[in-house]
Parts: structure tokens; sequence; C-alpha cells
């Protein structure tokens, strides 16, 4: 079933535009390159680093410092307030991640966990919540 499946979406699957090299994603193009330089510079900031939003016992939110700016107005993640994968999240971190979600579930429109191939932070499990931009004339590349 699931070889039916992969075989189905890669059919679908188009060449893209160039790109420059970036990979394809939810940011802006221009917001894609400053991430790719920030990234290949190590001038990233550890997650624990960005102030919070707000915080729980084992969880904190913060702003998405290159936030998937194509589609969303507000990009925030919802990360552990300890660096570790998601297989290393213990009983009492997903047991209050569910109450959270709940809880946030009136103010966002949506929350996304990329795959494990699709992240660029893998030692940081992080869930970004997201509004959508108003209007669909807003949608950039």
């Amino acid at each position: 079933m699931v070889l039916s499946i992969k075989h189905k979406i890669n059919k679908l699957r188009t060449p893209s535009k160039k790109t420059g090299g970036l990979p394809v994603s939810l940011r802006t193009y221009a917001d894609e390159l400053e991430y790719a330089v920030k990234k290949k510079t190590q001038q990233l900031k550890s997650f624990l680093e960005e102030e919070a939003i707000q915080e729980w016992k084992h969880w904190a939110l913060i702003e998405n410092a290159f936030p998937y700016s194509s589609v969303f107005k507000v990009n925030h993640m919802l990360i552990p307030k300890r660096e570790v994968d998601k297989a290393g999240l213990n009983r009492k971190e997903w047991s209050e991640l569910e109450l959270i979600l709940e809880e946030l579930s009136d103010i966002y429109d949506c929350h996304l966990t990329n795959f494990p191939g699709k992240q660029s932070r893998k030692n940081h499990f992080h869930i970004h919540m997201l509004i959508y931009k108003d209007k669909r004339s807003e949608i950039r590349i």
C-alpha cells in the first residue's frame, strides 16, 4: 500500500523552477535565502536562546526567527524547554503537550511538524503554530 501511494505521489511531482540551490519551502525566496546563509555560516541561535512568548512547565512558545512567510502571517514554535528530539520526549512532556495544543487550538489555524527527513533542526523537537495570511492575494513565493 505504501509503495503505491509513494508511486502516485512521485508521478504528481513536477520539476520546480531553478531556485539557486535553495530547497522548496513555505518561506519566501528572500527569507529562505537569509535562512540558508545563517545556517551555512553557523549563525543560528539555539531555540532555547529565543525569548519565550509564553511558558508552561515543560514547553515554551517562541517566535520563529525564519518563519514560513509565504503562506502564514504568524509562525510561532512550540518547543520543549530542553534540547531533545521527538523520540527523547518523556511522558510528562507528551501529556502537557496535548493540553497545550488544546489550549492553543482557538488561537492558531493549524500546527505543522515536518517529517524527520525534511527537518533542518533535528536535534530539538518543535511544532510550528501557524495563522494563515488574511487573503489569498497576500500569499507569495
